[in-house]
C-alpha cells in the first residue's frame, strides 16, 4: 500500500509541475502579445490609436454628406452623355462543349445594339468604372471650308480636334447622296466607364429616391420605334396596345388605355428621350416594320400618361423613297413635309407637358458633352424636315403662350 501511495504522489506532482508550466507558457504567449500591440499603437498617430477597429467597422456615413456633394455622386455614379438603350442582353461563354449565360445586360449604348448570343461583351458597358471607347455618329452639310478643300479635289477631310477627357477628335467622311447632294458623316469617340454603383439604391429609400431622379431623369433613353414588324400590331395584338385604334376603328378610351399601362416603374421620373426610326417602310405588308407614321401614336399615348415628368424628346427619323403607310390612300398629292408636319403636330398636340423638341440632330444631348452644332447641320435638317421644324419653336413657346393665358383668365 505504501507503494501505491508512493506512485500515486508522485504522479500528482508531476501533473501539477506540467500544469504549472503550460499556465507560465501562455502567461508569457499573452504578454507577447499585448507587447505587440502596444509596439503597434506608439506607431500611429496619437489621434487614430482610439480604436483602429472599431473605425474599420463603422460604416461610412453617405447621408450625413451636404445634398451637394450627393449629388455629385450621383452624377458621377449614373449620368453618361450618351443615349442609353434599355434592353435585356448577354454575352455567351464556351468554357468546354456547350454554351452557357455568362453575363446579363439590362442597357446598352445607342448605335451599339448587340444582337443574341454574343460571343464577348465587345462593344457592351463597362461594369467596374473602366471607361472603354463608344463611336458616336451623325450627318451635316457640307461647311465653307470643307466645300473649298473638296472643290480642290480631295477626297479626305481634315479631322477637328476638341478639348475633351472623354471625347476623341471628330473625323468627317464624305458620302454622295443618290440626290447628287454631297453629305459629310461625322464619327466622334467617346471614353467612358458604363454604370457602376447600382446597388447603392437599394440600401435605403432616400437613396433610391435621390439616386432614381438623377439617374431617370438626367440621362436620355432612346427607343427605336423600328423594330416591330406590322403583323405584331394585328388583331390580336389590337386590345393590348395603348394608342392604337382598336378593331371597330375608334380611339382607345382613357380606362382601357390606363388597364393597359399598369405598372409604370420609373417611367414617371424620365424628363428626356429620343425616338428614331423609318418614317417610310418599303411595303405594306405583314411582315414589313411599320412607319413611324403608325408607331409614333402609340408612343404619344405612353408617355402623355405614363412619362408625366417628360419634358424633352429628341426625334429623328430617315425619310427614304419609300411609300407611306395611310397618308398616300388620304391624300396622294401631299407632299412628304406636309405630311411630316402633320404627324410631328399630332405627337407635339398630344404631349401638352412637353417643353422642348428637337428634331434631327438639332443641339446637344448633354450640354458641352453633346454633338457639336453648326450651320452646316442647320441646312441638312432644314433640306430633310422643310417646315416640320417650326414645331420645335411652337413648343419651346408653348409655355409662355399658357402663362399668357392664364394671366389674361385670371384679370
Amino acid at each position: 500500500m505504501m507503494g501505491s501511495a508512493t506512485g500515486e504522489l508522485a504522479a500528482a506532482l508531476t501533473d501539477a509541475t506540467m500544469s504549472e508550466q503550460l499556465t507560465k507558457s501562455k502567461k508569457r504567449r499573452e504578454r507577447r502579445k499585448r507587447k505587440l500591440l502596444e509596439q503597434k499603437q506608439k506607431l500611429l498617430p496619437i489621434d487614430d490609436t482610439e480604436s483602429q477597429f472599431d473605425v474599420e467597422q463603422k460604416p461610412f456615413p453617405f447621408l450625413d454628406l451636404p445634398y451637394d456633394i450627393r449629388l455629385m455622386i450621383y452624377k458621377l455614379l449614373f449620368v453618361r452623355p450618351i443615349c442609353i438603350v434599355p434592353a435585356v442582353n448577354f454575352y455567351r461563354h464556351r468554357p468546354e462543349d456547350c454554351w452557357i449565360k455568362y453575363s446579363v445586360y439590362r442597357y446598352q449604348w445607342e448605335g451599339h445594339r448587340q444582337e443574341l448570343p454574343q460571343w464577348s461583351d465587345e462593344g457592351l458597358p463597362s461594369r467596374d468604372g473602366s471607361p472603354r471607347s463608344v463611336s458616336v455618329e451623325w450627318c451635316s452639310s457640307p461647311t465653307e471650308k470643307q466645300r473649298d478643300i473638296i472643290a480642290k479635289g480631295a477626297t479626305n477631310l481634315p479631322s477637328t480636334k476638341v478639348q475633351s477627357d472623354i471625347r476623341g477628335i471628330i473625323t468627317h467622311r464624305i458620302e454622295q447622296q443618290d440626290t447628287g447632294s454631297m453629305v459629310i458623316r461625322n464619327s466622334q469617340i467617346y471614353h467612358l466607364p458604363g454604370f457602376f454603383g447600382i446597388k447603392m439604391l437599394r440600401t435605403c429609400k432616400l437613396l433610391r429616391k435621390e439616386g432614381a431622379e438623377i439617374l431617370y431623369g438626367d440621362n436620355t433613353f432612346s427607343f427605336d420605334a423600328g423594330v416591330h414588324y406590322a403583323y405584331e400590331l394585328g388583331e390580336g395584338y389590337t386590345n393590348h396596345i395603348p394608342g392604337l385604334p382598336v378593331l371597330d376603328g375608334r380611339a382607345p378610351a382613357k380606362k382601357e388605355v390606363a388597364e393597359d399601362i399598369k405598372r409604370s416603374y420609373n417611367t414617371s421620373l424620365l424628363k428626356s428621350i429620343k425616338l428614331s426610326g423609318v418614317f417610310k417602310n418599303w411595303t405594306c405588308s405583314s411582315w414589313a416594320m411599320p412607319g413611324l407614321e403608325t408607331i409614333l401614336p402609340i408612343y404619344t399615348c405612353v408617355l402623355a400618361n405614363a412619362c408625366r415628368s417628360l419634358c424633352k424628346v429628341y426625334l429623328d427619323g430617315d425619310v427614304m423613297d419609300r411609300q407611306w403607310d395611310h397618308y398616300h390612300d388620304i391624300d396622294p398629292d401631299l407632299t412628304d413635309h406636309e405630311i411630316l408636319h402633320e404627324i410631328v403636330g399630332d405627337f407635339v398636340e398630344g404631349l401638352p407637358q412637353l417643353e422642348n423638341l428637337h428634331i434631327g440632330w438639332s443641339g446637344a444631348v448633354h450640354g458641352r458633352y453633346g454633338v457639336m452644332w453648326d450651320d452646316s447641320k442647320g441646312l441638312y435638317e432644314k433640306e430633310k424636315w422643310g417646315y416640320t421644324l417650326e414645331w420645335s419653336e411652337m413648343v419651346q413657346n408653348r409655355p409662355e403662350v399658357a402663362s399668357t393665358l392664364e394671366g389674361e383668365q385670371d384679370n
